[in-house]
């Protein structure tokens, strides 16, 4: 019995991926006593032992931006997100991404332009608009950009453009898979809208305490682009992060938009006996 358990400790001891959750565990231990330098070398001896892991390269990305070594942990960050498929870790990326400073350009109010991918070609098209949005109880008003597979439908319809979706729910409902394009938000102010006198009591539960989110577009990977949102309420600063997708599955890059989707459902079978009755209804009406 003894020498089974023995074993067993040994094997879980010479395998690496247990090997590098042990040494992920004790990165973040460091990393909390605020250990920094030793947390990095622990996060990436763990990431060496499992490179199939990009959860570790993640953390090792975090640390190194703690360190203040920016390229490196942009580099590290990158490799994670070419080989991450878990949503929730690649949305921790581009948190990484979006605290690094990255930062794609986005065309000016009222202008569009090419959006580039990590190596400088273009990749998708955007254009940039203003909107506002009288629906709700506090009011906003903002800015936006369409970001699309063409130049065309990036241009159409934004004479009157409406307030873009939340970005968890436009994550969520992935408009961009069958349309070729997605609205997101850039910019958003509840305080022009939101003013009360301080003697108005009922516009003032009625109004909540103004806010303010700014987003920013860390990465561009078809038919995907990652988007970091930032709000600041009553001083308190929260951090969104989501992974959009723009473009259908399968979608290249200079293809332009993409195509509708042909109809494949069949028209259901009707029973026998309507048919039938259709037949001699038929026969009745061109009969004598």
């Amino acid at each position: 019995m003894l020498s089974s358990v023995l074993l067993v400790l040994a094997a879980a001891s010479t395998d690496p991926a247990a090997q590098a959750k042990k040494l992920g565990a004790e990165a973040a231990r460091l990393l909390h006593a605020k250990k920094t330098e030793a947390a990095c070398q622990k996060y990436d001896q763990a990431a060496r032992l499992a490179p199939q892991d990009p959860s570790l390269l993640v953390d090792l990305g975090a640390c190194l931006h703690r360190l203040g070594l920016e390229e490196e942990a942009l580099e590290v960050t990158r490799r994670a997100l070419a080989g991450a498929s878990d949503r929730r870790v690649r949305r921790t990326a581009y948190a990484n991404l979006d605290a690094v400073d990255v930062k794609i350009d986005l065309p000016e109010l009222g202008h569009c332009s090419n959006v580039p991918g990590a190596d400088g070609a273009p990749v998708f098209f955007a254009c940039a608009f203003a909107w506002t949005d009288w629906h709700t109880e506090e009011g906003a008003t903002g800015t936006g950009v369409r970001v699309a597979t063409s130049q065309e439908l990036a241009r159409a319809g934004l004479e009157n453009p409406s307030r873009p979706l939340p970005l968890d729910q436009v994550e969520e409902e992935r408009p961009g898979a069958k349309t070729g394009l997605a609205d997101l938000l850039v910019y958003e102010n509840t305080e022009d809208l939101c003013r009360c006198e301080p003697e108005d009591k009922v516009c003032r539960r009625r109004c909540p305490k103004p806010q303010t989110t700014t987003c920013r577009l860390v990465h561009v990977a078809p038919p995907h682009v990652g988007w970091v949102c930032r709000t600041s309420r009553e001083g308190r600063v929260t951090v969104q992060a989501a992974e959009v997708q723009v473009a259908p599955d399968g979608w290249k890059p200079g293809t332009g938009a993409p195509r509708p989707a042909r109809a494949t459902e069949r028209p259901a079978r009707r029973p026998a006996a309507e048919v039938a009755g259709d037949d001699e209804a038929a026969s009745g009406a061109t009969g004598p």
